[in-house]
């Protein structure tokens, strides 16, 4: 399966299995097969044969259809959220992500952060305190200090880099955070770049 055909895919399962549970009443756990009929039944037997085709994602949607509705909408309407988030700076789905949530915007300081975080060809990037407030970003191994313009939003940024799965975030011996670039960043990069 091609990488867009994959992606769109998963999207397409995560707000179909979202659906069929809001249809459901109250907190019933439903069967895999339930969801397979479900499917049938609303004309998407493309994406019902795919489901049938891969054991692992079977036993997966199992397990997601018996946890409790309230929190599986809440892990929907998160990973939703992420997507949105990440696709706010991608030409011709940014309107719709920040439409749909405001707030998941990945600014354009956290953009160009990562971006030269990615660039500098580094795998860790350190944070030191500076006199007179902020933060210094050094993306160590060469890559030199990262440069921002907003200060008070810094931690922000770095913040919303981490929950979108972009940073991974450690800490020295001394306590000090370190910030570890994931492959899930060049991704993100590269794509919002083509624009």
């Amino acid at each position: 399966m091609e990488p867009l055909t994959t992606a769109t895919t998963f999207a397409t399962i995560i707000g179909l299995v979202q659906a069929f549970k809001q249809e459901r009443k109250g907190n019933e756990s439903a069967e895999k097969q339930e969801f397979l009929d479900w499917l049938s039944s609303h004309k998407h037997e493309v994406i019902r044969k795919r489901i049938e085709e891969n054991q692992s994602v079977l036993l997966s949607i199992q397990t997601i259809l018996e946890q409790d509705n309230e929190v599986l909408l809440e892990k929907l309407d998160s990973i939703d959220r992420i997507l949105a988030g990440l696709s706010s700076r991608l030409e011709g789905f940014g309107a719709i992500a920040v439409g749909m949530y405001p707030d998941s915007e990945i600014s354009e300081q956290a953009r160009s952060i990562l971006a030269q975080f990615v660039e500098s060809g580094a795998s860790t990037l350190g944070v030191s305190k500076c006199l007179g407030g902020g933060l210094g970003l050094h993306a160590f191994g060469g890559g030199g200090d990262i440069q921002y313009e907003e200060k008070r939003f810094v931690e922000a940024d770095l913040k919303v880099l981490c929950d979108y799965g972009l940073l991974t975030l450690d800490y020295n011996g001394r306590g000090d955070p370190i910030y570890r670039i994931t492959r899930n960043a060049a991704r993100y990069v590269e794509g919002t770049s083509k624009q």
